[in-house]
């Protein structure tokens, strides 16, 4: 890797080089060239002759070539070829490797409805419905969603989720542009609904936190001081107790960043950003959508467990080359796997389930070795009680000295 940085460094600078030679012969041949232009058009008719002025030509190419110009120029790209003919060389010996077996066609060839249907969600998701609407005219109807389908009306409700996606989007594009009206506009439609969930309503009310001060962060920025307080007094005050400590911070701002403008930006920058996030959650709960793309998750999950798994695959490969054994790949594919063979340890952002690892084996349960509670209400795994069961059919439990019959334990889904 260090040979690959320092390579990097070489084609950079052989690049600014190139660039530096190619620029300084241009600039001399313009010189010249101007220089041989005035001289000819200096002269008469009677005080230069057709002959002169070839003449003058003739003396600028060879002095153009005598200054060996593209000589010096085609050197220069050589040298920058070279360095970026070994790079090249080196990241393919750093990083080869062979990941074929790692991956399955034909689980995408034979689902191949599915991830178009991923991607179409993908480009709604981020904004790219121009994009989206060739794809479904390309692929077909794939917007259908019969999960969705309450009313035997598909039509009606992919419309309604893409005009969801498309007033996401616009909202998110103003806010953008500072334009807080689209915002306050959605909020003012939807306040009634979202105060109908207790989860939406506590982030309606984050929501409009973040609004009222963006536009008092607004005025301040226009110099409007007298404005921005009388609007604090006025639509802020009501935030108090919640959102106390923000309030006062933004008060004191006012004062400090009164002569700042870089940091009158900064504060404007990172509020904007601040609602956009929260607008973004709110949105994607009141509409029911995903905040993340489902094809960007999986591919992020995915660029997490390659490394992993090349690595196992090399470690083994050393193991059998040892024991002259072929390395072969998974008698399963790797959709037919209950699991992967090495742990991949996400993000705790990508963890979408819950996880529970028994206090006595340690290790984590799975559809195969479920949890079970136990009538004292403590929770192991099913192996786990075959390790613990006596002659007599009971259990004694492994936090409490409470004991029962194997068979009255209980299969816990979460």
């Amino acid at each position: 890797m260090d040979e690959v940085e320092k390579l990097i460094d070489q084609v950079l600078v052989s690049q600014s080089s190139t660039t530096q030679t190619g620029l300084k012969v241009l600039d001399h041949i313009i010189v010249k060239v101007g220089i041989c232009a005035e001289r000819i058009r200096s002269g008469t008719e009677q005080s230069l002759n057709l002959t002169q002025k070839r003449k003058a030509v003739q003396d600028l190419c060879e002095e153009l070539s005598a200054a060996n110009s593209l000589k010096k120029i085609r050197s220069a790209h050589k040298k920058l070829h070279n360095n970026i003919s070994k790079l090249g060389k080196s990241i393919d010996s750093t990083f080869e490797c062979d990941t074929s077996w790692i991956h399955e066609r034909k689980p995408l060839v034979e689902k191949s409805s599915v991830l178009d249907k991923a991607i179409l969600r993908h480009l709604m998701r981020k904004g790219y419905f121009d994009v989206a609407e060739k794809l479904c005219s390309e692929s077909g109807n794939l917007l259908e969603d019969s999960e969705l389908d309450t009313n035997n009306d598909s039509a009606k409700i992919n419309n309604i989720q893409i005009e969801q996606y498309q007033k996401m989007h616009q909202v998110l594009n103003a806010l953008r542009e500072k334009d807080l009206k689209p915002a306050m506009d959605w909020v003012s439609v939807h306040r009634h609904k979202l105060h109908g969930v207790s989860t939406d309503a506590v982030l309606l009310t984050e929501l409009e936190f973040q609004l009222h001060r963006a536009h008092f962060v607004l005025l301040s920025e226009a110099g409007k001081f007298t404005e921005a307080v009388e609007y604090a007094r006025e639509d802020l005050v009501r935030f108090k107790d919640m959102y106390t400590r923000e309030i006062q911070q933004l008060m004191g701002g006012l004062v400090l960043l009164n002569n700042s403008k870089k940091k009158m930006d900064e504060l404007l920058s990172m509020t904007f950003d601040c609602l956009r996030e929260v607008f973004l959650d709110v949105c994607c709960s009141f509409y029911d959508i995903e905040k993340e793309s489902y094809l960007e998750v999986c591919l992020r999950s995915g660029e997490a467990a390659l490394p992993r798994l090349i690595k196992y695959f090399e470690v083994t490969k050393q193991s059998d080359s040892k024991s002259n054994v072929a390395t072969k790949p998974p008698a399963k594919g790797w959709k037919e796997l209950e699991e992967l063979p090495v742990e991949v340890n996400l993000s705790r952002d990508m963890r979408y389930h819950s996880t529970f690892t028994c206090p006595i084996s340690r290790e984590q349960t799975s559809a195969e070795n479920p949890p079970v509670l136990l009538q004292c209400g403590h929770v192991i795994a099913k192996a786990s009680t075959a390790k613990i069961v006596k002659s007599n059919g009971r259990i004694k439990c492994p936090t409490c000295p409470k004991e029962q019959a194997i068979t009255d334990v209980r299969i816990l889904y979460f």
